[in-house]
């Protein structure tokens, strides 16, 4: 229903959702020659998490803090309404698949140095999918 309403034009339909990226990514699949392992050297350690936030616009499950919760009625009087969607519910959050898209299709089986390296990767990364799809893409930075 909402999802029929943004495609009209009635409303402006959102989708916003956190993911993490770290120095050692999955490697989801690979091939070597019979007899022969493949290896794939990993960093000294392991690093600290990179935690990145995204908004998806349709047409062009987060954890709410009490701050959050407390702005709903000056909101709604705005006319922005916030739905919740069932925690790890890609069915239902459009986004969900961008992080998978993002995370299996370019940077699967990589590793990084540091954590710098790994935000230019990410960055790159959706640069990528951003020309390849079409997306507008803004980034900010939060302190």
């Amino acid at each position: 229903m909402l999802e029929w309403a943004a495609s009209v034009g009635e409303i402006c339909l959102k989708y916003l959702d956190e993911s993490g990226f770290s120095l050692w990514s999955d490697s989801l699949y690979t091939w070597a020659r019979i007899g022969e392992q493949k290896r794939i050297e990993q960093t000294k350690k392991k690093g600290r998490r990179l935690n990145i936030c995204g908004l998806l616009e349709v047409g062009k499950s987060f954890e709410l803090s009490k701050l959050t919760k407390s702005n709903y009625k000056k909101w709604e009087k705005q006319g922005l309404y916030i739905f919740l969607l069932p925690s790890y519910s890609p069915e239902l959050n459009r986004i969900e698949n961008e992080w998978q898209r993002l995370k299996e299709d370019e940077l699967a089986g990589q590793m990084f140095s540091d954590e710098y390296e790994l935000a230019l990767a990410v960055m790159e990364a959706i640069e990528v999918r951003q020309n390849r799809n079409e997306l507008e893409v803004k980034r900010f930075r939060f302190d």
